[in-house]
Parts: structure tokens; C-alpha cells; sequence
């Protein structure tokens, strides 16, 4: 890809995404665990689809896709197709309740005693420390809490119904991930 079209990429983006400058978007994309990311097809220049890709992913575009929209229309709003408030209370139904999606440990929680596993678990689901750095999307899709000694992180992801990629589509197949923090 050349320098202008990546100049231009990285206009889009933030232009997209409602940044003020570019610092402000490297800045935000540093403080979060996956990063705003724009289409670059080099077949296909004119594409402006967005997402979210995990900072280590260094490729990825859209074939065949024409234009941003996807026949969402101009209202799709950044990088979601559904407000910020929509998804956090998509997102709080289903932490608190555990149901309409799918949830996960990792080893090393599943690893823990029954009794420490199930005051983490009752954790997750009642956890209101939402602040402006562990959820700066203002999503309730990140969390983290101390217990029993132990440092703890919760992460709600969205994906496709067949759990292959990320996934914006209102109908999406929720994840709830729950680790220690050591296992990040």
C-alpha cells in the first residue's frame, strides 16, 4: 500500500470513528485490548469497511465488498450498527443473567477451587465498577476485580452465529470470557 493511500486510510478511520486527530485514536487504540481497524483491499481502494481487529493482527480486508455501508445505509454509526447504550444493555442482560450467549474460563479459573470459582462467577454478574479506562466505549464489555488474592478480567466479545468472526449484526452471538489477568 502507498504512503497516500495509507494517509488516506488512516483519515477515514478517524474521520469514521469520531476521533479528533490521530493521536487521539492511537491513543485509544493503545488503552484497549482490540483497536479500530479500516478495510485495506488493495484491490479494492474505495472500501471503508471498519471493525475492531486484536493489536497483533496485521492483515485482513473485505473481498468483494463495494462500498462501506453493506446496505445498512449512512446511520451505521462508527464502528458499530447500534449505539453505545444498545449494546451495554445487551451486553449487562447478559452478564447478569449469563443467558443469550455463550460464557467461558480459562484454564486457570477453571483450574481454581469450586467455591472461589463460583464467588467469581457471582462477581461478573453483579460487577458495576464501570469506569472511563476498563470501559471507555461505555459498552460494560470489560471488566476486572480482585478476589481471593487474585486479579480477575472479564471480557464480553461479539461474534457470528458460528462463532468464526467477529461479529456487529445485532443478532450476534455474545462471548463471555472471564480469566485471571495473568492469562491475558
Amino acid at each position: 500500500m502507498s504512503p497516500e493511500m495509507r494517509r488516506t486510510k488512516l483519515a477515514k478511520l478517524r474521520e469514521i470513528e469520531g476521533f479528533e486527530d490521530e493521536n487521539d485514536l492511537f491513543a485509544a487504540a493503545i488503552g484497549d485490548s482490540v483497536c479500530p481497524a479500516i478495510c485495506c483491499n488493495p484491490d479494492n481502494p474505495a472500501c471503508d469497511y471498519t471493525t475492531e481487529m486484536e493489536p497483533d493482527q496485521d492483515r485482513g480486508w473485505v473481498r468483494g465488498v463495494p462500498a462501506r455501508d453493506h446496505g445498512f445505509g449512512a446511520g451505521a454509526r462508527g464502528h458499530h450498527l447500534m449505539s453505545a447504550e444498545k449494546i451495554r444493555k445487551l451486553n449487562d442482560a447478559f452478564r447478569t443473567t449469563m443467558t443469550g450467549g455463550r460464557v467461558m474460563m480459562t484454564a486457570g479459573v477453571d483450574a481454581l477451587p469450586s467455591d472461589v470459582k463460583a464467588m467469581v462467577i457471582r462477581r461478573v454478574t453483579t460487577f458495576s465498577d464501570f469506569t472511563p479506562d476498563n470501559d471507555p466505549r461505555q459498552e460494560h464489555d470489560f471488566g476486572n476485580f480482585t478476589l481471593a488474592g487474585r486479579k480477575f478480567f472479564f471480557k464480553i466479545d461479539a461474534y457470528d452465529a458460528d462463532m468464526r468472526f467477529g461479529s456487529e449484526d445485532p443478532k450476534t452471538t455474545r462471548l463471555l470470557t472471564i480469566m485471571l489477568a495473568k492469562e491475558f
